[in-house]
């Protein structure tokens, strides 16, 4: 096989993508899809059967038609028909002669193009179109291997004068001829003239088959070729396709379905004359444009070059669609080749695309779009177009410009009884979306001490956008390619400083992204009481979660704002000088505290330590005798009086220094809601059963969390038999009554333990249903811990059972003794006691012992008395 042959053959078995559209028009707008590509190769066939069609191209024309129309195959006659068996009279014996017009312009054709295919085909002239001598009777049939003899005869003559047929097809719609060429006669034909090709050394060409009237009728003769297992007698699949009474889109794709990966050609397109110039060419261009839909890769026309204006739109479709490939194309009509509907098709060559448009109907489309769909190429040229209207029987051309409405999309009216051709090129959409860099519309923010919010501004592609939340800083989650441009991020961890900053891709297939977004942190809401760290201020610069009184960073660490923030061997610090302020925004609770700075300063610093809704404290940080030196500074009890959202703002009102932290302890005697156990985590401050916060209220953490059903509202943990939780607290030690504030439908036991204390066991009651909440007394417990300590609230290991639990309160246990009640034994008490000696039987606040009182005051109440004074 010629090299020649074999560049043919590889580029037309690269046959059609062309299947169910992946998208559809949208609104009224036609919609291109530059990347979804049908025949991979579209080639234009010249038909010289007609001794005229050949002498046009010996009159200078052949440049014209293999070069400026871009025709690229040259279908050439095989005689052999009439009285005088025309070419062949009898079996080794050609007359030239009789070639000798073909042989000149398939000469000339090869002069100005030497890639045009030449396509040998059988010459039909009806009930005498082969040799006597190659018949077995005058009406018919061939003998075939009287009729390979003949072949070979031809394609030796023409190797003789240097021409090489690569196509061959032995019949020519075989309902009009008497060669009665079936299935099994084709095959014997066939393998007679390979033998031949073998025994004589002349190369086989390609075979096309079997090129009959009607679609349909092909069909049926190469599902039976296929039914005997002769499909490797045909590389070809070829077939007619008239445009009037015979077109027939389904056969043609039953036609297309029994070829399967063959190439497919439609070996003789033709154009009518006989019925106006917007009917005829409507009629002709559905059926070329059918077969692209349906993978055939070359068409050869019969008539070309046919009558006056229809010349020029055939030409037209030539030029524009050779070398090209189909683009799946739809319209408000759909992809139906329905007569009097719009008719659109696409065409790509590399980056050049061509559109064609057939309005044979009333309808004029104004403004009519194009859309090259979004996500594969952009418009990188004009579109220019050509407008053709028939108009009193003549045609009329307009050429203009269309404009373009963005990068990917085109308008123009589209008048009435038009045909349109539009010419442009497109260009791989490399360009990012815009804004370049991604932008924020709502930097992040925090929710609650678990959640943070953001918000980047929306962005415009042709292809569409998709946005990627990168967590910069702190152990957050990026949040993934998405639609939308908001991003809420749970389960983080209370009080702790995140950073995130935003990119942005395009939906195209290259995934253009921006440049991203400068980096915004966020510090999730902490809890009161807590650990305050000091670099962990809120996000929103100047004025909201700080007052600085310099520009920028100066030691470029930790947080890009205003605020100094140093590395120190535990975390980091903040310098600050007078004049400056953090602010913290926390979830406050009711109660009594005390709160501890931790700072270093070669200066005495003053202070002012401000709970949202409290009166400031003011303090001196006193001069460390150094910047390595640490020290603690305690600001003794006060009282936050309301719970929810509110804020901790530290002020220097004087001097200068590093601070580390500031720590909020709550103070016992107090109440200490069961939500707000230590920090730490799992096996440090908690131990729960299973992962994850089942209730997903107020922390992220493995500890159950509710809200809870009992006066006052706010929250309660869920707690289960071998779990336990601790908390932070300043401890005075005395003698306390402790309530625990539960509901259950189970008894829970266990045991409260004050730092290194003794554990105070206790059992929780079946309170009749969770929604029943109920005191449980630990009374007068005597706590020996002071300062500072973990309190830990525990449940027995063993069968599953569990409470909701409220809070704990350690409350003063009552003094029998302090019969005045004002905090203290003393003479004010004995003088009380003196004064209600020895009265009658009745009830005195003396009467203390035994514990409830026995209506006398006597002995055994001054002794009770006197132990207690003693303590």
């Amino acid at each position: 096989m010629s090299t020649k042959i074999f560049k043919v053959t590889a580029a037309v078995l690269l046959l059609s993508l062309f299947l169910s559209p992946a998208y559809s028009a949208t609104g009224s707008d036609a919609v291109i899809n530059a990347d979804q590509l049908g025949s991979a190769v579209i080639q234009w066939g010249y038909d010289i059967k007609w001794e005229w069609k050949a002498n046009y191209i010996n009159t200078g024309h052949a440049r014209e038609v293999f070069v400026d129309n871009q025709f690229s195959v040259l279908r050439i006659p095989i005689w052999g028909g009439g009285d005088t068996d025309r070419g062949h009279p009898s079996e080794g014996v050609v007359l030239e002669d009789e070639y000798s017009i073909q042989l000149e312009a398939i000469g000339n054709a090869l002069a100005e193009n030497s890639d045009v295919i030449l396509f040998a085909s059988k010459k039909l002239r009806g009930d005498d179109s082969f040799p006597e001598w190659t018949k077995s009777s005058a009406g018919g049939p061939i003998i075939p291997e009287k009729y390979a003899i003949m072949l070979a005869d031809y394609l030796e003559m023409l190797e003789d004068n240097g021409f090489f047929i690569d196509v061959l097809g032995i019949d020519n719609e075989r309902r009009f001829n008497e060669g009665n060429i079936t299935t099994s006669r084709y095959k014997q034909t066939i393998d007679e003239l390979e033998a031949l090709s073998v025994s004589r050394g002349f190369d086989m060409p390609l075979l096309i088959a079997p090129e009959t009237y009607t679609v349909s009728s092909a069909e049926n003769w190469l599902s039976s070729l296929k039914t005997q297992g002769w499909e490797d007698y045909y590389d070809i699949a070829g077939t007619h396709h008239y445009p009037n009474q015979w077109y027939n889109s389904s056969a043609l794709g039953d036609f297309a379905d029994t070829a399967g990966d063959k190439p497919k050609w439609h070996s003789e397109v033709h154009w009518g004359i006989n019925d106006g110039l917007l009917n005829d060419s409507e009629k002709a261009m559905r059926i070329v444009f059918d077969c692209f839909d349906k993978g055939f890769s070359a068409m050869t026309y019969w008539g070309y070059p046919f009558g006056d204006d229809h010349i020029k739109l055939g030409t037209a479709l030539t030029r524009s669609t050779a070398g090209a490939s189909t683009a799946f194309m739809d319209d408000i009509d759909g992809t139906s080749l329905n007569l009097g509907e719009l008719i659109t098709r696409a065409f790509r060559e590399d980056n050049s695309m061509t559109v064609w448009l057939i309005n044979n109907s009333s309808n004029a489309y104004q403004d009519y779009g194009f859309q090259v769909q979004a996500g594969t190429k952009l418009i990188d040229s004009d579109v220019d177009y050509t407008l053709w209207e028939s108009s009193g029987g003549n045609l009329l051309e307009t050429l203009g410009t269309a404009p373009k409405t963005s990068g990917t999309r085109f308008e123009i009216t589209v008048p009435q009884y038009s045909i349109m051709v539009f010419e442009f090129d497109i260009n791989d959409d490399q360009n990012p979306p815009s804004p370049d860099p991604a932008q924020w519309l709502a930097a992040p923010e925090t929710i609650d001490g678990n959640s943070v919010y953001m918000k980047a501004a929306e962005a415009q592609d042709p292809s569409g956008v998709e946005y990627y939340f990168e967590c910069t800083k702190g152990s957050g989650n990026d949040s993934g390619w998405q639609d939308s441009p908001e991003y809420t991020e749970t389960g983080l961890d209370a009080d702790k400083l995140y950073a995130y900053k935003v990119t942005v891709r395009d939906k195209g297939p290259y995934q253009n992204q921006t440049a991203s977004s400068s980096e915004k942190a966020v510090v999730t809401q902490g809890i009161l009481p807590g650990m305050i760290e000091a670099e962990n201020y809120d996000a929103g610069g100047q004025n909201a979660g700080y007052y600085d009184n310099t520009a920028g960073n100066s030691y470029s660490q930790y947080r890009e704002d205003d605020v100094e923030i140093l590395s120190i061997s535990d975390g980091y610090a903040v310098y600050a000088e007078a004049g400056e302020w953090l602010r913290y925004s926390k979830t406050l609770t009711e109660g009594t505290y005390k709160a501890v700075i931790r700072s270093t300063s070669s200066y005495s610093m003053q202070a002012q330590l401000e709970i949202e809704g409290q009166e400031p404290s003011e303090v001196t940080l006193q001069d460390t005798g150094g910047w390595s030196n640490w020290s603690e500074t305690v600001i003794e009890p006060f009282e936050v009086q309301s719970s929810g959202d509110g804020s901790v703002r530290l002020s220097i009102t004087q001097g200068e220094g590093l601070i580390d932290y500031v720590k909020i302890i709550r103070v016992i005697p107090g109440v200490i809601q069961a939500e707000n156990y230590a920090v730490g985590g799992q096996n440090e401050a908690y131990y729960d059963n299973s992962p994850g916060n089942a209730y997903g209220k107020y922390r992220s953490e493995d500890v159950d969390i509710l809200a809870a059903g009992d006066a006052g509202g706010g929250f309660a943990v869920y707690a289960e038999a071998g779990e336990w939780l601790e908390y932070d607290a300043d401890v005075m030690p005395g003698t306390y009554d402790i309530v625990i504030r539960s509901s259950s439908s189970y008894e829970l036991s266990g045991a409260l333990q004050v730092g290194s204390g003794e554990e105070l066991p206790f059992i929780l009651p079946d309170t009749g249903g969770w929604n029943s909440w109920e005191d449980t007394i630990i009374p007068a417990a005597n706590i020996s811990e002071q300062g500072e300590c973990r309190i830990r609230l525990s449940f027995n290991e063993g069968t599953f059972k569990s409470a909701s639990v409220n809070y704990i309160e350690f409350t003063p246990a009552a003094e029998p003794a302090d019969i005045n009640e004002d905090g203290q034994i003393d003479l004010l008490d004995y003088s009380l006691l003196a004064g209600q000696w020895g009265l009658p039987a009745g009830t005195y606040s003396a009467d203390i012992s035994p514990q409830g009182g026995d209506g006398m005051v006597n002995f055994a109440d001054l002794l009770e008395f006197a132990q207690s004074w003693l303590e």
